[in-house]
């Protein structure tokens, strides 16, 4: 849980460069670029002769990501830090690659035709991200020391105008326009769209940019994805009023005018998410343990809010360290020294009930934040000693050290050295259960490595960059590649168990990205040329609110999820995870809403729905939004309120209910109700925009989950095509039941006509 959440990111401006004159006169080692049929320029100047040679890509090598690289000397001087003087053209098969001078993450990352020219080096991409040293087609460069030239584009006579008049703006630099231009976006699988945009004589591009590039940077970046237009001015005036000509064209077929028509499907995928991995919660050990008619006793579990927590498919224990590790070297389990708390107990029910642990160790102990000057003494400090260096996994040795004993009593693996394995049998006073050692009690899978460590609201004391959390991982991982000895690290102990990195507050994936590269030179590759990263599963925390840019800035209240940028956000990071780290399993680990209608992140009143109805939709909503953008799994935050009664936001989020006596709040109704009915159904497609309607199967059976994604108490109406069905189930939602109501309908030749609202209803042909 993080304070004052935003989620800025630092993006690099990247220049637009002009097109340049060809030359007829063929000189030695040089040949002609045509001009093809994406650049039609009319010359007007020319100073000199433009010489173009070939790139050898014999001696290109891979980078990372999209991009390549070649060392080579191209007789102008590269980019530095401090400015950008090369003059470099790129050429693919004649057509000019760029943007030039683009940071070497956007060509890592983003790719497609995007180079830079540093120093000696040359960092390019092809245009749609194929190898270049193997696709077959010819690389050029022209250096245009002294080339000037006035350029006019002929725009195809075929281009139809965008219609300025439905253009609203989005954030930053983007407008948006929602319209069908007659061919299918991107998707968060592949990049289809031929959709080329024209300002007066000018292509804007390059096409395909993300959507962040073209909110922060703009300068006529432009990204068609599903059936939404973003778009930037290359000014970045507004295109509205700015008295400029808005064209397109699709580039080999037939352009046609906007409509306002549903988008392109989604999928289908054949590695979708199971519904009931979208319904986890965050804990604490008294929220099993602790019976208010008894709080001293924490070593039983307390079967009303185990009645609760049966509701979920999933949950997230937060676990101060300072429990397991009271003092150096001394952990304790059952009872723990401080709280007396049973996590032998905990984690034993969970199995029983079949319900998902992730095990979240977090929290510096007083014995190392104490090594801090005084002043600067808190559990959120960065978990080493003070004065340590943050890149070296040696300072984060205790921590790893406590990892090594949490898995090896919980993890599976029963041969563990018991010389290794500690605990502190000291009773705490006259007959007080002593701890005993345990070794492979197969209760937990997967352990996270704290909590939040990009916690910038505290300060440098607390903060740690990507690659020191990636040393701090490294330690934890496997004690540093087993270099901190044999009794450091979760995988020392049990191979079998998942390290999850720790959720990040600002959900960057650039933060991530700089724990890969740290650990591709501190942890080298594996057998399969993949880095050997130090973390199984890619983790992050995000609220949908109305601080829309997930900049610096603080949000006033909670928004539906498909209205703010989470589903943007999940789609950065999984494709992150598959371009950069052999498509790893992303998580969030935290979302939600509260119910004080004070909180900044709070669920409003809509219509006849109270806060809690909306709370309830959106928390369901919010599962399927991440079903359908690939993540692999959900926790909300948190079981029960911190305080109802208190603005301050997240303090109202739990999803059950204290007062007048133990209860689910409608969204745990909700997730009960939808386990019930398609727990175990996985995410296949979605065949409809607006209304959202999602496909999700099960051994062959399909279920239909339709909405309206808004939140002014919005309806409409879908046809299902349900195939040679001739009756079908509707099953609706309903507050303080675990299950939803079912109605038996008869479809019409097949297709049956649904009332949709803005909360999920659920459809099944019999």
């Amino acid at each position: 849980m993080r304070k004052n959440p935003s989620n800025s990111k630092g993006l690099l401006s990247m220049l637009l460069i002009t097109s340049v004159l060809f030359s007829g006169c063929q000189k030695e080692d040089t040949q002609d670029i045509p001009l093809s049929v994406h650049e039609k320029l009319e010359m007007t100047t020319s100073t000199s002769p433009v010489e173009v040679k070939n790139i050898d890509v014999s001696k290109v090598t891979y980078d990372s990501g999209h991009a390549y690289l070649l060392k080579d000397w191209f007789g102008v001087g590269g980019d530095t830090q401090w400015e950008k003087p090369s003059t470099l053209k790129v050429y693919e098969n004649g057509l000019a690659l760029g943007p030039a001078h683009s940071s070497h993450d956007d060509v890592r990352t983003i790719g497609q035709g995007r180079f830079s020219h540093w120093g000696n080096e040359l960092f390019f991409t092809a245009s749609d991200n194929t190898d270049p040293r193997t696709n077959g087609r010819k690389y050029t460069y022209t250096i245009n020391e002294s080339v000037e030239t006035t350029t006019s584009l002929s725009v195809p006579s075929n281009a139809k105008s965008l219609d300025l008049s439905i253009v609203t703006l989005h954030s930053g630099n983007a407008y948006q326009l929602n319209a069908w231009f007659g061919v299918g976006g991107d998707t968060k699988w592949e990049t289809t769209s031929t959709l080329k945009v024209f300002e007066n004589d000018k292509e804007l591009g390059p096409a395909h940019s993300l959507l962040n590039d073209v909110v922060a940077t703009g300068k006529g970046k432009f990204s068609h994805f599903g059936n939404n237009l973003y778009f930037s001015s290359s000014d970045n005036t507004d295109p509205r009023t700015n008295g400029r000509k808005y064209t397109y064209t699709i580039d080999g077929s037939s352009p046609t005018t906007t409509s306002t028509a549903p988008g392109p499907t989604l999928g289908p995928v054949t590695n979708g998410t199971a519904l009931k991995n979208m319904f986890g919660v965050n804990t604490y050990e008294w929220n099993f343990l602790q019976d208010p008619n008894n709080p001293s006793n924490g070593s039983t579990i307390y079967e009303p809010k185990m009645a609760l927590i049966r509701n979920f498919d999933g949950i997230r224990h937060y676990m101060d360290w300072e429990k397991l590790e009271d003092s150096p070297g001394n952990y304790t389990f059952n009872p723990t020294r401080r709280g007396g708390w049973n996590f032998d107990a905990i984690y034993q029910r969970c199995k029983q009930e079949g319900i998902f642990v992730l095990s979240c160790l977090k929290e510096a102990p007083n014995w190392l934040y104490n090594t801090y000057p005084e002043g600067q003494r808190d559990a959120n400090n960065v978990p080493a000693p003070y004065g340590s260096n943050l890149e070296d996994p040696a300072s984060y040795i205790a921590q790893a050290r406590a990892a090594f004993q949490f898995a090896a009593r919980y993890g599976a693996n029963r041969n563990v050295d018991p010389t290794l394995v500690k605990v502190n049998a000291t009773p705490r006073w006259t007959n007080d259960p002593v701890n005993e050692v345990k070794i492979g009690m197969d209760l937990v899978k997967y352990i996270e490595a704290d909590n939040e460590r990009d916690r910038w609201w505290v300060g440098p004391r607390a903060y740690q960059t990507g690659r020191q959390y990636a040393a701090h991982l490294s330690a934890f991982y496997d004690g540093h590649k087993g270099r901190l000895g044999r009794n450091v690290g979760v995988k020392t102990a049990d191979p079998s168990m998942k390290v999850v990195m720790a959720g990040l507050s600002k959900a960057d994936v650039n933060y991530v990205k700089e724990m890969i590269a740290w650990c591709r030179e501190n942890r080298g590759y594996r057998a399969d040329g993949s880095v050997d990263l130090c973390f199984d599963v890619i983790n992050y925390h995000l609220y949908s609110n109305d601080n829309q840019s997930q900049q610096w800035g603080t949000a006033t209240r909670g928004v539906a999820p498909e209205l703010s940028e989470i589903g943007r956000v999940a789609d950065e990071f999984v494709t992150m995870s598959r371009d950069f780290a052999k498509g790893i399993e992303v998580w969030v680990t935290e979302a939600g809403y509260d119910i004080n209608s004070a909180s900044p992140q709070r669920a409003i009143a809509s219509g006849n729905k109270t806060a809690l109805i909306t709370q309830a939709d959106w928390i369901l909503r919010t599962s399927l939004l991440y079903a359908r953008r690939g993540i692999k799994k959900l926790f909300f935050y948190q079981l029960f309120d911190d305080n109802k009664y208190s603005p301050i936001q997240y303090g109202s989020s739990g999803l059950v209910e204290v007062e007048g006596g133990l209860k689910r709040r409608p969204a745990a109704d909700y997730i009960l109700q939808a386990t019930n009915l398609m727990g175990n159904y996985k995410y296949q497609q979605t065949i409809g925009q607006d209304p959202l309607v999602d496909v999700y199967d099960y051994n062959g059976r399909k279920m239909y989950v339709l909405l309206i994604p808004d939140e002014k108490g919005r309806t409409g109406s879908y046809v299902l095509n349900l195939g040679t069905a001739t009756s079908a189930t509707i099953y609706n939602l309903q507050p303080g039941s675990s299950a939803m109501t079912a109605k038996k309908v008869v479809t019409n030749g097949g297709n049956l006509t649904v009332s949709v609202t803005e909360t999920p209803i659920f459809v099944q042909a019999d």
